[in-house]
């Protein structure tokens, strides 16, 4: 975490002598936020911006009867503004993110979240929130799934830390392992079946999987293919999403420096 620190430090040096940082304020991007719309008005200001989020925000409040309210950005507006967003975007209401289901409640994208307008853009801005906010030592209080931290590291996930993510499935797949019976009996096939919006979606763990039975010979194949689809190809798509923001702000040299433990030891 200290050599983090360390490499923030020397990149905002860096962008001093380089003329990218120069008198404070003279820099800085402006924007305006209304009370009651600080996700969709932070999406349309800054998503396009990319690594100039590195530069300072300046924070304006419109109240909700549509008056700014008063009050110089020194640093506290911009980091109630980057709190408020956190707060309302990653909470499960808004459908980008929900919780495991374990004790910690950990933050993992939602699988509907690519049925939404948006979704991967949203994702992918609040990577570039979260990497601002790295970026500014500004801590926001939430941690997110071991999992997801895992991909954003460019880390394969393996069948004994779906328990971290979903202990309901790992569950039930170890009484697959375990069945002592005929494996048939169970009336499994090689799919998973999603809910969205009132839609099911089946999706076939491998070529032909809903033709293909679980048998004693092949619950091991099984078993696994359901732990990689949950622990790495359905996730992807968000976590590839989320760490081209987060990239935009952060270095991918300094995030090799943590494991997923330190990661959210540094965000949270």
């Amino acid at each position: 975490v200290e050599m983090f620190r360390e490499f923030i430090k020397m990149d905002k040096a860096s962008r001093k002598m380089a003329g990218e940082i120069s008198e404070p304020g003279s820099r800085a991007i402006e924007i305006v936020v209304r009370r009651g719309h600080t996700v969709e008005d932070g999406f349309q200001q800054l998503n396009s911006l990319g690594s100039k989020l590195k530069s300072s925000i300046h924070v304006s409040f419109v109240s909700e009867c549509g008056l700014t309210e008063a009050g110089l950005d020194y640093g506290g507006l911009s980091k109630e503004f980057l709190t408020d967003l956190s707060k309302e975007a990653f909470s499960p209401e808004y459908g980008l993110f929900s919780q495991t289901s374990t004790s910690d409640s950990l933050l993992i994208p939602t699988a509907s979240a690519r049925f939404l307008d948006n979704g991967l853009q949203m994702i992918e801005f609040l990577g570039r929130i979260v990497g601002k906010a790295l970026y500014e030592g500004i801590l926001l209080d939430y941690s997110f799934s071991h999992v997801f931290v895992q991909k954003l590291l460019g880390r394969y996930s393996f069948l004994d830390e779906l328990s971290t993510l979903d202990p309901e499935l790992y569950k039930n797949l170890m009484y697959v392992k375990n069945y002592d019976g005929d494996v048939k009996e169970l009336c499994l096939d090689f799919t998973v079946t999603e809910e969205s919006f009132g839609k099911r979606h089946v999706i076939e763990l491998k070529s032909g999987g809903k033709d293909i039975s679980v048998t004693n010979e092949n619950k091991m194949q099984y078993i696994h293919a359901m732990a990689d689809y949950k622990l790495n190809q359905q996730i992807f798509p968000f976590s590839n999403a989320f760490y081209r923001g987060l990239a935009d702000l952060i270095s991918p040299s300094w995030l090799k420096l943590f494991n997923a433990s330190e990661f959210n030891q540094v965000s949270s």
